[in-house]
């Protein structure tokens, strides 16, 4: 994403937590085999985006079930 927008424009990656995924996903008999071995750490998702983009924030919403991460890509 980063490598083809224009500058400064604004960049969101948004997904589940892993909280999310432990009291949905894995309890519910349609997705629980599938998320079985699914677990994930977001501060090494974090430290995939470029230390050169620009207003980086993480949030956590709706009671921390999901994650969203911006920030702009520099001019």
């Amino acid at each position: 994403m980063l490598r083809v927008a224009k500058p400064c424009t604004k960049i969101m990656i948004a997904d589940e937590t892993t909280d999310f995924i432990q009291q949905q996903y894995k309890k519910s008999l349609f997705t629980r085999n599938y998320f079985q071995d699914t677990d994930f750490d977001l501060t090494q998702i974090e430290n995939c985006i470029p230390e050169t983009v620009q207003e980086e924030k993480t949030r956590l919403l709706w009671s921390n079930r999901f994650y969203c991460i911006t920030f702009r890509k520099p001019a």
